[in-house]
Order: structure tokens, then sequence, then C-alpha cells
């Protein structure tokens, strides 16, 4: 079966999802998207290529709904939505609970410069995400006017990370929910 682009995007981010960049062969590759080498090279250039695709379409993601997020009515109870929803995924779907991006900076030191670069620059693009949320919700007076925008931003990434993580660790629901109502809480509190 021959994939469009996107699809073939979209097939290769679970393998990297599920395995890691550094974990992916082009084995994986192949099979996943059901093409031969010359063909993944020819499109992609090489595995670094596909991956920088992958994690291009992975943080526009994030990033789109964040963005909706911080223009919802209610943009805080937008963001807990969006962060609840993959704790919430099924056992088949639990590397989804993770994050991307923090699963691919576990293997920092083994990861070519040009990944590196791009990890660092997806973060800040989820950072920037974050902080138009919290503008929005200061704007709505669901927080304090008197906060940080861009330390609440970070604060609020770090928790996405961690609760990410821990998802992976734990099908123990009503523990994540009570932690992501916890993070809200005191962001409120701030």
């Amino acid at each position: 079966m021959s994939y469009s682009r996107q699809e073939s995007v979209e097939r290769a981010m679970t393998v990297f999802w599920q395995k890691g960049y550094v974990g992916t062969g082009m084995r994986d590759i192949q099979a996943a998207l059901d093409k031969r080498p010359g063909s993944i090279y020819a499109t992609f250039g090489n595995k670094e290529g596909l991956y920088l695709a992958a994690l291009t379409a992975y943080t526009q993601s994030i990033v789109d709904t964040l963005q909706a997020c911080s223009q919802a009515d209610n943009p805080l109870r937008a963001l807990k939505t969006f962060m609840r929803s993959p704790l919430l995924k099924s056992e088949a779907e639990t590397y989804m609970r993770q994050c991307l991006i923090v699963k691919t900076q576990a293997d920092w030191l083994e990861l070519p410069a040009g990944i590196q670069t791009s990890l660092r620059d997806a973060l800040n693009s989820l950072r920037s995400g974050f902080e138009a949320v919290v503008l929005a919700a200061q704007q709505r007076g669901e927080l304090s006017a008197e906060m940080t925008p861009e330390q609440a931003a970070l604060w609020l990434q770090g928790q996405f990370i961690a609760l990410r993580t821990l998802a992976t660790a734990t099908d123990d629901a009503s523990t994540l929910a009570w932690i992501l109502d916890k993070v809200f809480n005191d962001l409120q509190r701030q």
C-alpha cells in the first residue's frame, strides 16, 4: 500500500512514539510505512529527516490545541481537558500517554545535534502555547493578573511533562485525576 506523505509521517510517529528515536530502526520504519528504503530516503532523506517531520507534526498538533485552549471561553477548563485526555488512553495506547518530545529527550546524549535543536525548539513552542493560555486566563479573570505568565507557563509545562510520564507508570485514573486537579488548584491559588 502506498501512503501519502502525511500518512507516512503519522505512521512513523507511532513507531517513534513506541520505540523512541534511538530504538527505532529502518526495518521498523519500512514495516510501518510499507515502503522500501529507497522510497523513504527519497521522501525524507533519512531516519532523522523522517523523525523531524514527525516531531514537527506532533508539536504543531499540541501548539494548535493550546491555541484553541487560549481562545476558549474558559481557557483553564479547556487546558485541563486537554491535559487529561492522554492520561486516559487504553492499555493498547499506553505509549501515547507519554509526550513524544519527552520520550525522545530521554535519549539526549545519543541524539544527532539536529534533533537536539529541534527538541529545544519544540519545547519552546509548547511553552509559548502554555503562556498564551495563562495570558488568556488572566484576561478572563481565571488567574491573578500578578502572576508572571512566563513562570506559570514553564511550571505548567513541567506539570504536563510530569503527568504524561507518570501516566505510563500507573493505570490508576483516579490518582492521575487527583494530581491533575491539584495542579490546577495550585495554579489558581497563586
